[in-house]
């Protein structure tokens, strides 16, 4: 049921004291930096945006409750009169944004409650720029030690593993996977997965490391047999001069020893940057 009246104002002020150790822990690990554009994804009240991102370049908050973004509006006035802040009413399946628009996105509170989670996290890659980073809080979980069966009979709460989130936050197209943990009232294992979407001007981290091995050896083999072709090296480890040894002879001889041995130098500084640019 989504927070409505009297009782939906009440829920508002009980939802910030609440997750005050979310927000914390999210704050540390988003590590917000003023050239940011930042979505909220459920962002309730909009207390976060609020209290923890004053000082980015622009924040947005989606939220699925008419009346929560009522709220965010109302608490971040000056930031919309200003033109560096809006809030939508949305689901979070369906963001109302194009594409590469946000340098960061997070979820905090409510990923568990999603209905349709891969597409979100999908969503959040999509709106994503490149290079950028997204930090999901799922509070409960399968590995925290509680008992969730009445909140996910009640609610049709999400209750994963950390492999769970990993393969979706993966199949959503993320790269960097990792989790760390925290603690907070009534969350003894707090998951916080943090994924970056990976940059349009290098190859994909994602990649598997036989692909990235595979593109080096490609690359190394294509310029050695060009190479050959402008005699640069010979077909095999020896230079033969089937002319008398003349000056010319010589020193056509020297110019191929000493051609060669600076293209293997050449090879190996090639293989080097491609171990640092491919990897």
């Amino acid at each position: 049921m989504l927070p409505r009246g009297l009782v939906g104002r009440i829920a508002a002020w009980v939802m910030v004291t609440g997750h005050k150790s979310i927000y914390k822990n999210m704050s540390e690990l988003l590590d917000l930096q003023p050239e940011d554009d930042l979505l909220e994804i459920a962002c309730g009240c909009g207390h976060f945006l609020k209290k923890y991102a004053s000082h980015v370049h622009n924040i947005a908050g989606l939220d699925l409750s008419q009346l929560m973004v009522k709220i965010a509006t109302r608490k971040n006035r000056d930031r919309v009169a200003a033109g560096t802040a809006e809030f939508v009413h949305g689901e979070a399946s369906r963001l109302p944004w194009q594409d590469n628009k946000f340098s960061v996105i997070t979820t905090m509170g409510s990923f568990i409650a999603f209905p349709k989670p891969l597409e979100t996290l999908k969503e959040m890659y999509r709106v994503l720029q490149p290079g950028g980073r997204v930090v999901v809080s799922v509070e409960w979980n399968a590995e925290d030690g509680l008992d969730h069966t009445k909140e996910v009979n009640r609610w049709g709460m999400g209750l994963w593993m950390e492999d769970d989130i990993r393969s979706m936050m993966i199949e959503a197209g993320f790269v960097d996977v990792s989790i760390a943990y925290a603690q907070g009232f009534k969350m003894p294992k707090m998951m916080l997965a943090h994924a970056m979407k990976p940059d349009e001007m290098s190859p994909s981290k994602s990649e598997p490391q036989e692909k990235v091995e595979d593109q080096k050896l490609k690359i190394v083999t294509q310029i050695a047999d060009l190479s050959r072709l402008l005699g640069m090296i010979p077909s095999d480890d020896t230079i033969e001069v089937h002319e008398p040894t003349t000056h010319n002879s010589m020193a056509l001889s020297k110019w191929f020893s000493v051609t060669r041995s600076s293209f293997l130098r050449l090879s190996v500084l090639i293989s080097k940057t491609l171990d640092i640019q491919l990897q």
